[in-house]
C-alpha cells in the first residue's frame, strides 16, 4: 500500500519526499527507489543524517556505485 501512496502523491503533484532512518535503515530508500525510479525530474528528496553519521559514511560510499537500489 505505501508503494501506491507514494506513486498517487507523485501523481497529485507533490515533488517533497522527507524520509528518515525512523523505521530502519534503508527501508524508506528502498521504498522511495521501488515506486519511483526512474525519478521525475522535478522530484526532490531530503534525508535526515546524525543517527551514526561515520557508519552512514562509510555505506554511502559502498553503495554510490549502485544507484538503483538506494537513493
Amino acid at each position: 500500500m505505501c508503494l501506491a501512496v507514494l506513486r498517487r502523491a507523485v501523481e497529485l503533484d507533490v515533488n517533497f519526499i522527507d524520509m528518515a532512518d525512523s523505521y530502519g535503515p534503508y527501508v524508506s530508500e528502498e521504498l522511495i527507489a521501488e515506486a519511483l525510479f526512474p525519478y521525475p525530474a522535478d522530484l526532490n528528496i531530503a534525508t535526515k543524517g546524525g543517527w551514526n553519521l561515520a557508519r552512514r559514511l562509510r555505506e554511502a560510499s559502498k553503495t554510490a556505485a549502485e544507484p538503483d537500489r538506494r537513493i
